[in-house]
């Protein structure tokens, strides 16, 4: 037969003790319990898109002021949303399997939009 037998300890404990696991308990209860807000979350996906949006319309119209190589470079360089808080560059490359996404405006975009329309990849 497969009878289970529980075996049952006794051991004194100072009401402290108890007291404490109890709201140990209750917390630890109460954090797996929490269950995620979709609205809150909803929110979070709609502001994030709209900061996408608005990092996109400054890329295009940087971009529509530029031609030839510095547009491609700056092209290269756009804001992507990779479902974090922020925009990130698609164009820079980054180190290692734990390192971070480089934030967008990254400093190639700066310096190819701070160049302007009058300058170009080949000289002054």
């Amino acid at each position: 037969m497969n009878d289970i037998h529980k075996v049952s300890y006794f051991m004194p404990v100072s009401t402290e003790l108890l007291a404490e696991h109890t709201a140990m308990s209750q917390l630890l209860d109460a954090a797996f319990t929490r269950r995620p807000d979709p609205e809150a979350a909803a929110r979070q996906k709609a502001e994030r898109a709209a900061r996408l949006q608005e990092h996109l319309a400054r890329h295009r119209a940087v971009l529509a002021t530029l031609d030839g190589k510095l547009a491609a470079v700056l092209d290269l360089h756009k804001p992507h949303d990779h479902g974090g808080w922020d925009a990130t560059c698609d164009g820079c490359d980054f180190a290692g399997y734990e390192a971070e996404e480089p934030e967008w405006p990254c400093r190639t975009w700066l310096l190819v939009a701070e160049q302007g329309p009058e300058r170009s990849l080949s000289g002054p």
